[in-house]
């Protein structure tokens, strides 16, 4: 689970490093590979911090989470579902 006494918009936040192991979570999401839907499998994406919808799921070691909120364009954070394998 993810815990921080700050919101992720807080200047405070910046300076944490967050890491989720189970849960769900909010995560800093890209559309550049095209827009997330709920139940999407995200993956890093190029803009470091960031992940983005994953269109082959030939690497499952590489997949972050599951989206549980939709994203139609841009960037933005939404929350995602996080399990290990």
């Amino acid at each position: 689970t993810l815990s921080s006494l700050h919101a992720m918009d807080s200047p405070e936040f910046a300076n944490e490093i967050s890491v989720a192991v189970i849960g769900i979570v909010p995560c800093k999401v890209t559309a550049a590979n095209g827009a997330i839907q709920r139940g999407d499998l995200l993956v890093t994406s190029s803009i470091p911090g960031y992940a983005m919808k994953a269109i082959d799921r030939r690497f499952p070691g590489a997949i972050v989470g599951k989206a549980m909120q939709a994203l139609p364009e841009g960037s933005g954070v939404i929350e995602i579902l996080v399990t290990l394998e």
